[in-house]
């Protein structure tokens, strides 16, 4: 998770010199019983597995937002930028 642009608590970052990027060395998702928590790990993971898997498993086309039928057939976006081996994804 990439740091905020503060000057405080500077041992909490790790400054990546090459990228001029400064990134959390520790981050957390809290909240309230039945937020979505575990969700947002299961869709990580989700990301995760398609990528190495290089496709989207025909099932997916199952799952519909159900919260707002308005946007339920609107695709869902993954965005997530990590960087690995000094390697950016």
């Amino acid at each position: 998770m990439l740091a905020a642009p503060l000057k405080s608590h500077t041992d909490h970052v790790y400054f990546n010199q090459t990228k001029r990027l400064k990134v959390l060395k520790g981050a957390a998702i809290y909240g309230a019983n039945g937020a979505g928590k575990s969700n947002i790990v299961k869709a990580i993971y989700f990301l995760r597995d398609t990528i190495l898997a290089g496709s989207i498993p025909p099932e997916i086309s199952q799952y519909k937002y159900k919260l707002d039928e308005t946007i339920s057939g609107e695709p869902t976006i993954f965005d997530i930028e990590y960087e690995w081996n000094k390697k950016f994804y």
